[in-house]
């Protein structure tokens, strides 16, 4: 199959990519500081029950925050690794172009529309 991407504008490859890029640095990031402020309460905290109460509230949430920060992270990675494949903008499942104002919306889209609504309807498999 031809590369899609060259279809594509390369101008607007190029900016998707540098946004791609800035935001896998921000999840990074964001995902050491989660982890560190995780790390940090865990350095003994005592006292009454709605201390240990609110430090496992904190807990969960930090880890429910690292956790989605992780799978934007692996969505964003897989979208630059399409970049350098030559398949960014192309749908995973049918093989269409992704419209670009989706991709500026969501630079990490793996679906073009229609196939998105069957993933999220449970229709679609993405295990290829």
């Amino acid at each position: 199959m031809a590369s899609l991407t060259q279809g594509i504008d390369q101008k607007f490859v190029q900016r998707m990519k540098a946004t791609l890029e800035g935001r896998a640095d921000e999840l990074r990031s964001g995902i050491k500081r989660t982890q560190q402020q995780g790390r940090s309460l865990d350095s003994g905290v005592q006292g009454d029950a709605l201390d240990r109460s609110i430090t496992d509230s904190t807990k969960e949430f930090l880890f429910h925050k690292s956790t989605q920060e992780r799978r934007l992270l692996n969505l964003t990675e897989v979208a630059l690794r399409r970049i350098s494949e030559g398949t960014f903008g192309e749908c995973s499942n049918c093989g269409s172009t992704i419209n670009q104002k989706r991709l500026e919306a969501v630079p990490w889209a793996q679906y073009c529309i229609a196939c998105q609504e069957k993933f999220e309807r449970g229709e679609l498999n993405p295990e290829e």
